[in-house]
Order: C-alpha cells, then structure tokens, then sequence
C-alpha cells in the first residue's frame, strides 16, 4: 500500500506545486518575523521590567491568524487529496470552495486535540506536586497524547473527508482506522518531528537554501501523510460497504 500511496503522489505532484510553494512561503514567514515562537521573557518590557500585554496580545492575535490560514490551506490540500484518492478529475478552483464546507469541520477537529492536550498538561502539572506520581503521570500523560494523536488526527480528517462526515462520526471511525494501523501511522509520524526540530536549528534557519530544502521534504512528508491517511479510511469505508 505504501508503494501505491507513493506513486500516486507523485504521479500527481504538480497538482501540490501550489501547497509546497505557499508551504514554505509560509514557513520563511513565520521564522523570519518570529511568528508562533514564544519564548521566555519575549514580552517582559526592558525600561519597566514588567509584562507588556499590547505586545503579547498582538502576538497571539498575529499567529492565531496565522494559524488559521495555514489551517484553511491546508483542509484545501486534504480535499484535493480526498479527489485524487476517489479518482475525481480535480480542478483547484472547484476543490478550494469545497473545501469551505470542509473547513469548521476540519478544524473542530484540530481545536478537539488542542483540548485533549490541555487537559493532560494541566493534569500533568497538577499530579508533578506529587513525588513519584508527577513523574509517572508525565510519562504515561505524554504517552496517552501521542496514542490519541495517532490513532485519530490524520484518520479522522481523512474519514470526514472522503466520506464527507460528522465531526463525532469521523472520530469514532477515524479511532477503529487508527486502531489497526497504529505502528505505521506511528512510524510515518517520526520523520515530521524530526523534520520539525530540523527546522528549528538555528544553522537551518540562517542557511537559506537548506531551510528550502527542509520545508519541501516536510511538505512532501505532509503530503504523503494525508494521502496514507485518506487511503486508508478508503479500503476501510469500502469494505464497510460490501460487508
């Protein structure tokens, strides 16, 4: 299957021409104006020594923005991908308005992991004041978030898409896809983490020509994900169908 997700990609690369262009436009933005990096004491003011709130508000405002673009952009990739998978002829204009019906769905979805991952950081923190437990509760906390984001995150966009679901419908089915293919969806999760802290090296981001270079395979890594993804809540939709 991985060899068939593979050839697809690239049989139809130039059709992602556009998501790895606007991809690493993105990602020279937001290194080159710092965007989505908080740091520590990033917004103490120097003269007062205090917290300097307009700084930080505007800060979050620009990334959420930010945030939000990229996540537009990206459920339009997910629906182009979606078509490739179904065999449609895929027109860009076409697969953009689509994907604004996709859109609230695909990022309820986003906004339910950032909740999930809130809750396990504040438990964490709160049982970390207890010996012994703090540290267990972190391991097992850190464990159980990248259980859940295996099993569910690419599966359940990838079943909402293909199939056109409901947020709660997707996840549950996107749970039993996950569920089955948990090591290779785990595997294909490695090379975005490291890819990610590449990125984040300072040499890496100085070098202008590696930085490219780093941002394709990352998008070309994400591509190959979603596509893995789609295609798999593919074969398991359709042997639901026959079954």
């Amino acid at each position: 299957m991985l060899k068939n997700v593979l050839k697809k990609l690239f049989t139809n690369i130039k059709l992602f021409v556009p998501f790895i262009v606007i991809s690493l436009i993105y990602q020279i933005i937001i290194v080159k104006l710092d965007i989505l990096d908080f740091q520590e004491g990033m917004f103490i003011d120097d003269v007062t020594n205090s917290i300097n709130f307009a700084l930080m508000w505007k800060q979050i405002f620009i990334s959420i923005i930010f945030s939000l673009i990229m996540v537009l952009f990206l459920c339009y990739v997910w629906v182009l991908i979606g078509k490739i998978v179904k065999g449609y002829e895929v027109n860009h204009l076409d697969t953009f308005k689509d994907s604004l019906n996709y859109y609230p769905r695909f990022i309820g979805i986003d906004f339910i992991f950032v909740g999930i991952f809130i809750a396990i950081l504040f438990l964490t923190i709160v049982l970390r004041m207890i010996p012994v437990i703090g540290i267990i509760s972190l391991i097992v906390g850190l464990a159980f978030f990248i259980y859940i984001e295996t099993v569910l995150c690419s599966t359940s966009k990838g079943y909402m898409i293909y199939t056109d679901g409901r947020i709660g419908e997707s996840m549950s089915n996107g749970y039993e896809i996950g569920k089955k293919n948990f090591w290779m969806l785990l595997l294909l999760g490695i090379p975005e983490v490291i890819i990610d802290k590449i990125l984040a090296i300072n040499c890496i981001k100085t070098n202008i020509l590696a930085f490219i270079l780093v941002s394709i395979a990352n998008a070309l890594v994400e591509l190959f994900v979603a596509m893995y993804a789609i295609t798999l809540c593919k074969n398991y939709f359709d042997e639901k169908v026959i079954s």
